[in-house]
């Protein structure tokens, strides 16, 4: 039998649905309303095309609900590195594994994260450890530490 995949890009109000063959033939491409309904009439329609069904997701739209999600902690914590850092990039997401606070990148120092970062294979290990450790010296607020 031969294979169909489908894929969903989901929205807020819609969500369009593109189902097709092992030829990329486009068997079905169709826009539907953010309703339970409407969805599951979508599923029958896509399963009636064929038994089985490989799915693909929206992996962007779940990339930037977590990158926002991060971004809303970090600021929380330690917004001067929230500023600094493009969340959407791996190094400065290898760099929150290890120091999250701005006392921890302190006690650390430059010399020593910028080798951390390096072991662990982020590129500019440098100008990342100098921007972390110029983000974790300056004072959140005027006066406060």
């Amino acid at each position: 039998m031969a294979a169909i995949w489908a894929g969903i890009d989901a929205g807020k109000t819609n969500h369009h649905c593109v189902a097709t063959d092992e030829s990329c033939r486009r068997l079905l491409s169709r826009r539907v309303a953010n309703d339970e309904p409407e969805l599951l009439e979508l599923l029958t329609d896509v399963l009636a095309l064929r038994d089985e069904a490989t799915w693909g997701i929206d992996l962007v739209a779940d990339r930037t609900r977590t990158v926002n999600r991060l971004r809303a902690q970090l600021t929380s914590i330690f917004p001067g590195l929230e500023r600094v850092l493009d969340l959407t990039n791996t190094g400065p997401l290898v760099l929150l594994t290890g120091y999250q606070t701005p006392a921890a990148l302190r006690r650390t120092g430059k010399k020593r994260l910028e080798t951390w970062l390096r072991n662990r294979r982020v590129l500019r290990a440098d100008r990342r450890a100098e921007t972390a450790w110029q983000a974790a010296s300056t004072p959140a607020c005027p006066g406060r530490s």
